[in-house]
C-alpha cells in the first residue's frame, strides 16, 4: 500500500468533512465545485485564479474517486505531495475565507454597499449569488432576513406609488369626461 495514496485520501477525507459541514449535506467537496461552476460566470471574471482552482478540484476529486472505486490503484503511487498539499491549502483557504467562493462574496458584498451608498436600489440585485455556502449559518441567514425585509419595504413602498399614480390618472379622466 502506498503511504501518499493513504496520506492523500486522509487530507481529503477531512476537505470533504469540512465541505459537508458548510453545505450541510453529505456531498462535501463535490457541493463546492457544483457552487463553483454555477458561480463561474461571475467568479472567473472577478476572482483571479478561480478556474485553476475550480480545475484543480476537479482533478483531485477524480483521484480520490479512482483511488475507492478501482481495484489495486492503493498499490500503485498514483498521489504525489504535491496533490496532497494543494487539498490542504484549500482546506485551509476554506478555513481562512480566502477561497474563491468566499472571496467572491466579499467582492459582491463590498459592490453592493458601493453601488447602495450611491443610489438607492432594490436589495435583490446585488444579493450575494453563492447558492448554498455557508461560513455562519447565524449571519447568513440573518442577512438572507434582513434582504428580504429591505425588499419588502421596497416593492409595498412601489405598490403604493403605483396606486397613488393610478388613482391620480382615474379622477383627472373623471373630471375630464365631466367637463366634456
Amino acid at each position: 500500500m502506498d503511504q501518499r495514496n493513504v496520506a492523500f485520501l486522509e487530507t481529503y477525507k477531512r476537505l470533504d468533512k469540512l465541505c459537508q459541514e458548510l453545505y450541510d449535506d453529505k456531498k462535501g467537496v463535490t457541493s463546492y465545485i457544483d457552487d463553483l461552476k454555477q458561480q463561474s460566470a461571475i467568479g472567473r471574471q472577478r476572482i483571479p485564479g478561480w478556474d485553476h482552482d475550480l480545475n484543480q478540484l476537479i482533478a483531485l476529486r477524480h483521484l480520490r474517486n479512482r483511488l475507492t472505486h478501482e481495484v489495486g490503484t492503493m498499490e500503485e503511487p498514483l498521489c504525489t505531495q504535491e496533490d496532497i498539499k494543494e487539498i490542504e491549502t484549500m482546506h485551509q483557504r476554506i478555513l481562512s475565507r480566502t477561497d474563491p467562493l468566499a472571496q467572491l462574496r466579499k467582492v459582491l458584498q463590498t459592490t453592493r454597499l458601493r453601488t447602495t451608498r450611491q443610489k438607492k436600489v432594490p436589495s435583490d440585485t446585488y444579493q450575494i449569488p453563492v447558492s448554498s455556502y455557508q461560513t455562519n449559518k447565524k449571519s447568513v441567514s440573518e442577512e438572507n432576513r434582513q434582504l428580504r425585509q429591505e425588499n419588502t419595504a421596497y416593492l409595498l413602498s412601489w405598490a403604493a406609488s403605483l396606486f397613488l399614480l393610478f388613482c391620480a390618472i382615474g379622477i383627472v379622466v373623471y373630471l375630464l369626461l365631466r367637463v366634456l
